[in-house]
């Protein structure tokens, strides 16, 4: 009974992991043509079906044109790792950017998962500097500004450690004055805004006539 087992074991083996001649190559994974239309679809795809918010569907939509520019509209698996090489030597940051925005093309929106598969992200081991400002540099920065609005502006972003896109689209009713609060309406799959708070002294320039103006 022993040796039967064992014979079935050898025999079953076999089908347990290809020989290499069976594995699959780069090139039996496709290759297809797309046509320009289709990065209007793409787009579509990303605001609606993946509710992706317009600044990162306008950013991937300019890597997949260059993507598929670059490789005359053909995707295939050579094609992308070619053009993966070209940002090998560039920042982690950069090349894992481009990874992300063909994965939601070739990946999500064509169902095309196997293209894209193999390519890794770069790891990213990067130590932050601590980079305290000291009160002097930041009144140094705020004498420099030039008139009430770039004032206000500079002190109102240094007080409320808001990013940059959340006080651009920051309007009038996000803001409470009385209890000098800030509500910013950034609420995506990765980030949680809360509440945020300014001082007395930014309160004095956000509640001059030319800031009040300038916020809708």
């Amino acid at each position: 009974m022993q040796g039967v087992r064992k014979s079935l074991m050898l025999v079953d083996g076999v089908g347990f992991e290809p020989t290499a001649s069976a594995m699959p190559t780069p090139k039996d994974l496709g290759s297809f043509q797309v046509k320009e239309q289709i990065l209007g679809d793409f787009e579509q795809f990303m605001k609606v079906n993946m509710r992706l918010c317009p600044a990162t569907v306008q950013h991937t939509i300019q890597d997949i044109r260059r993507f598929v520019e670059s490789s005359k509209f053909t995707v295939n698996y050579e094609n992308i790792s070619k053009y993966l090489n070209l940002y090998v030597e560039k920042a982690p940051k950069t090349y894992n950017q481009q990874i992300t925005s063909l994965r939601r093309f070739v990946k999500d929106f064509l169902s095309k998962p196997e293209l894209i598969a193999s390519f890794k992200m770069a790891p990213i081991d990067e130590i932050s500097e601590p980079n305290d400002l000291s009160k002097a540099q930041v009144r140094k920065g705020f004498i420099a500004q030039q008139d009430i609005l770039s004032k206000a502006t500079y002190l109102f972003t240094t007080v409320s450690c808001l990013r940059k896109g959340e006080i651009l689209s920051l309007t009038k009713d996000r803001i409470d004055f009385k209890n000098r609060a800030i509500i910013p309406q950034h609420y995506t799959r990765v980030k949680r805004s809360g509440v945020t708070f300014y001082n007395n002294e930014a309160e004095t320039w956000l509640n001059t006539k030319v800031m009040l103006v300038a916020l809708v």
